[in-house]
């Protein structure tokens, strides 16, 4: 099984959807917190694309 998302770069394979569903919330959050930590300017235009797409789809992260 696997779920991709081209948009936001994502690609997660799992043996079950459920596992497939987990490895893309955990590569969204790590995406997420990794875009934010770089400058724009370390970005290709398509990085960049998803990372202003990211922070326009979460309002606040909060760590647990």
């Amino acid at each position: 099984m696997i779920i991709e998302n081209e948009q936001l770069d994502l690609f997660a394979p799992g043996k079950t959807q459920e596992e497939a569903k987990k490895e893309l919330f955990d590569q969204f959050e790590h995406s997420y917190k990794l875009f934010n930590e770089l400058k724009d300017e370390q970005l290709g235009s398509h990085l960049l694309k998803a990372k202003k797409y990211y922070n326009l789809i979460i309002k606040e992260a909060i760590e647990k």
